[in-house]
């Protein structure tokens, strides 16, 4: 992603009144212009707003840079910092947008792209790539550096329902360890789709999807770097444009690879093919979007505190069974006739109180149940990750859940509290990555190689003892 500034001249679509001003672009910000002039026409109607309160807002600003690239912002929230009334065309204003795509200027309808650049952290890491040696530098006979040097043009071609994803275009590293005390590692995944789509399609759908698997297989927090729309259609000229977003800044460059054992799997070596991964991923993105990011909020570059861990990790775990398996443990006929049968023998006033909340909670797995089942369905933990009673754990989670939720001190007599819920937390991270692996379409001893191999949780609950 572009960080710095570009100086330009910005306006309303279909307006003639231009601001002067420069565009402001870095990782934890929004992208936004601070210029000189008004969007509007310099009329007490247009500059009082501006005084209420609230923000002036305009979907869509267009721009161009001294450098003549087109800017389109989307979402724009206006400031006006300073102005005066006898000289309105010096106001100063500030304009604040969503996001900034670079390269071409939107009409009212949002354009579609066929294709997408992307890079992502991490990403070097998946491509399982062989070590490059590092090489030293001398001066006479004296040792003065280590250089580390090459470039690839290697691809990994993933086909999936509706495109194509090439992964490991220029993938390069180069730097010197003794005098900048860092090397620079960078691939690019590229996304061809049969079908243009908008670019809120294209994040949605594709390219947070990416980054979020990047999560998954290294279970550290990975961002999106760079993202660059290409080609309008394929009957035009193939066009770049970049997207300029506030988003989490990259960690600071690391000077090694990710081991394999530091990785769930890599596509150099996947348990089933690439295709299949990336296909059932895409799809799990659709259907399970909410669990996914309960997960992946886990894995932010700042930490949640273990109590909001629990809570977020737990609901995870209750909304992937309820979607993938359901929620009802009885069959809805038979839960029916049941009721009516309890209720049959009640009088008309109890049976009106209690009629509803037997149909409705009666037949729902519990907390304990659900977490209970998913271990169930991956055996290997118990014992080594879990207790090997099997309905333990989901008992002593469901538990703490329910006291760090509702604080009741006499129904959450012995619950986990304190620096026990971390490896609490850990095992259930062990379960989110068995199911989602599971997803993946990973056979059941697959999972648990990948986990015993490579998981950061699971290593972390052996290397203290649990």
């Amino acid at each position: 992603m572009f960080i710095g500034e570009m100086g330009g001249r910005w306006w309303l679509p279909g307006q003639q009144e231009i601001v002067t001003g420069t565009l402001h672009s870095a990782w934890d910000e929004s992208p936004v212009v601070t210029g000189t002039g008004l969007l509007e026409p310099a009329t007490p109607e247009n500059i009082l707003p501006h005084f209420g309160g609230s923000f002036v807002r305009h979907p869509l600003v267009l721009g161009r840079t001294s450098d003549n690239k087109l800017v389109s912002l989307e979402g724009v929230h206006v400031s006006l910092r300073q102005v005066h009334f006898a000289a309105p065309g010096d106001a100063s204003i500030e304009l604040q947008a969503q996001r900034a795509y670079v390269g071409m200027h939107f009409g009212p309808e949002p354009p579609t792209f066929r294709g997408a650049d992307v890079q992502v952290e991490f990403l070097i890491d998946f491509l399982g790539r062989d070590a490059i040696e590092e090489e030293w530098i001398f001066r006479d006979t004296r040792p003065i550096g280590m250089k580390l040097s090459a470039s690839r043009d290697d691809e990994t071609v993933i086909p999936f329902p509706g495109g194509t994803l090439t992964v490991g275009l220029d993938v390069s590293l180069a730097g010197d360890r003794w005098r900048e005390r860092r090397i620079v590692r960078k691939a690019r995944a590229v996304f061809r789709l049969d079908e243009p789509i908008a670019p809120d399609v294209w994040l949605s759908s594709y390219i947070t999807p990416l980054a979020s698997l990047m999560c998954l297989v290294t279970g550290e927090p990975s961002v999106m770097e760079s993202v660059a729309f290409k080609g309008p259609s394929s009957a035009e000229p193939d066009l770049r444009v970049e997207l300029l977003w506030r988003g989490e800044p990259p960690q600071p460059p690391r000077d090694h690879v990710l081991l394999p054992h530091e990785i769930l799997f890599t596509a150099a070596n996947p348990p089933i093919p690439l295709d299949q991964i990336l296909g059932a991923w895409l799809r799990a993105w659709k259907e399970l979007r909410p669990v996914l990011e309960l997960y992946l909020a886990t894995r932010r570059r700042h930490r949640l505190y273990e109590e909001h861990r629990l809570l977020n990790l737990t609901q995870a775990l209750e909304a992937f069974h309820r979607i993938r398996v359901g929620g009802h443990p009885t069959d809805p006929q038979t839960h029916e006739d049941r009721v009516k049968r309890v209720l049959a023998t009640l009088s008309a006033k109890d049976r009106k109180w209690a009629g509803l909340p037997l149909k409705k909670a009666a037949n729902d797995f519990t907390l304990a149940d659900r977490l209970n089942r998913l271990v169930a369905a991956h055996r290997w933990m118990l014992g080594d990750v879990v207790s090997e009673n099997p309905r333990q754990f989901g008992d002593e989670v469901a538990l703490t859940r329910n006291y760090h939720t509702h604080w009741d001190e006499v129904r959450g007599a012995g619950a986990t509290t304190g620096v026990e819920l971390w490896p609490m937390n850990e095992r259930l991270t062990v379960l989110v990555e068995a199911c989602l692996l599971t997803e993946l379409g990973f056979p059941e001893g697959a999972v648990e190689e990948s986990i015993r191999r490579a998981s950061s949780s699971y290593r972390a609950l052996k290397l203290n003892g649990y």
